[in-house]
């Protein structure tokens, strides 16, 4: 990895789009994570208008997905 003095870090609040992964995912923007809420205390730091685009493939669309109070939504799914 290149020095961290060496490179740019964008400010959450500076970012418009954020691409989203995911174990699977519902229509109402639910996500199933790995395990870990890395992602949701991440995303979290976004502004609102800021959007959470989740990538996956169809099988990982699923009727509902649990979800809790710390979870954040995602915007939109693209899948194959």
């Amino acid at each position: 990895e290149p020095p961290l003095i060496d490179t740019n870090v964008t400010a959450p609040q500076d970012i418009d789009l954020v691409l989203v992964p995911g174990a699977a995912f519902d229509g109402k923007g639910g996500r199933v994570g790995y395990g870990a809420g890395m992602y949701d205390r991440y995303l979290v730091q976004l502004r609102s208008s800021t959007k959470k685009i989740a990538l996956g493939y169809s099988f990982q669309l699923l009727g509902q997905v649990p979800m809790e109070p710390l979870d954040v939504r995602v915007d939109g799914i693209i899948t194959d």
